[in-house]
């Protein structure tokens, strides 16, 4: 990949045709009315070119405003703000007006190495009171395929028919499905569309015969990611996961069927016999947690496509974001 600073050509216009809404009053927050679609969506690429562009300092933050990296409290501009290089193209977009919120999945570079940021910005009249980043690097995720991402964002940001939403009450219940069912053999099984796959950090896990390396050379297991979604499940090959702490959906797209789902995964290190699938990736034979941030695109009530940021930190730690609503953990 090339260095130096790069944005995406549609993060450049529409920041230019809407505004910097992080930089001009009243572009989110009109006498108190809500910051919509296109607000939010400027928003995100707004904050895309000021991280290409090492300008943290340009964005309007409230008095309360919060950044994290990696579950980890820091200034603003410290972190990635520093290393980034470049942004890669198509970021995925999940816009929530009800909640005021916008979050994207999208490669970026850094330091001349590739790299996947997870990143949810939240709005309080008008500024950002919120920003919570999760990046996936080769040293801390067992694999990682940066490009993958590249074809997800027109599925992901498809625009559902009436007939195929579902209000929002039920689109987190399904996505809790899916994570009960990971730690819960006895749980219901999540409703899968026929088409689904899932793709995690950037590696097509599902349907996949031959996964693809990565830059860190692991790779997946191969009996594992040859089955579907719903094949998974039924194997129960996904028993890495012990616990599930943190869950929450802090933002939800009804207009796209996209719940976004914040989460800590827990392996605690003992051998737990599934299916000859065997595990995601290399065994764990030791302690490890594992931040998530997760996208599940749902249609007609079922999920259709998977999309998830992982990155590996000490066995038990904590979610910083313990006021996102639910709290749920899955033991």
């Amino acid at each position: 990949m090339q260095s130096g600073i790069a944005v995406h050509s549609r993060t450049l216009v529409v920041t230019i045709a809407l505004g910097l809404a992080l930089l001009a009053p009243g572009v989110c927050s009109a006498a108190g009315a809500s910051c919509d679609r296109a607000c939010l969506l400027a928003t995100a690429d707004g904050y895309l070119g000021k991280l290409a562009g090492h300008t943290a300092s340009s964005l309007r933050t409230d008095r309360g405003f919060v950044f994290t990296e990696n579950n980890t409290p820091l200034p603003l501009g410290d972190a990635l703000w520093k290393t980034i290089n470049k942004v890669g193209a198509a970021p995925i977009h999940v816009i929530d007006t009800k909640t005021g919120q916008v979050g994207l999945f999208v490669e970026v570079d850094e330091s001349d190495r590739p790299a996947l940021l997870a990143a949810r910005l939240a709005l309080r009249n008008g500024q950002l009171n919120e920003l919570d980043t999760v990046v996936a690097r080769q040293e801390s995720a067992s694999f990682l395929k940066p490009e993958g991402f590249a074809n997800e964002a027109a599925l992901m940001e498809a625009p559902l028919a009436a007939a195929e939403r579902r209000p929002r009450a039920e689109l987190s219940a399904i996505a809790t499905t899916y994570f009960r069912n990971l730690v819960d053999s006895d749980a219901a099984l999540p409703e899968f569309d026929e088409t689904c796959n899932r793709v995690e950090n950037g590696v097509q896990s599902t349907n996949n015969p031959v996964p693809a390396g990565s830059p860190s050379g692991s790779t997946l297991n191969a009996p594992f990611s040859s089955l579907g979604c719903l094949e998974q499940f039924k194997t129960r090959s996904l028993t890495f996961v012990s616990g599930i702490r943190g869950l929450s959906y802090p933002l939800i797209d009804e207009d796209t069927g996209v719940v976004f789902a914040s989460l800590i995964f827990d392996h605690n290190g003992l051998v737990r016999r599934g299916s000859p699938a065997g595990q995601l990736s290399v065994k764990l034979p030791s302690p490890y947690s594992f931040l998530v941030r997760e996208l599940f695109k749902i249609r007609n009530g079922r999920i259709v496509h998977i999309d998830a940021v992982i990155t590996s930190v000490p066995y038990g730690t904590q979610p910083v974001w313990q006021h996102e609503r639910m709290g749920a953990h899955l033991p």
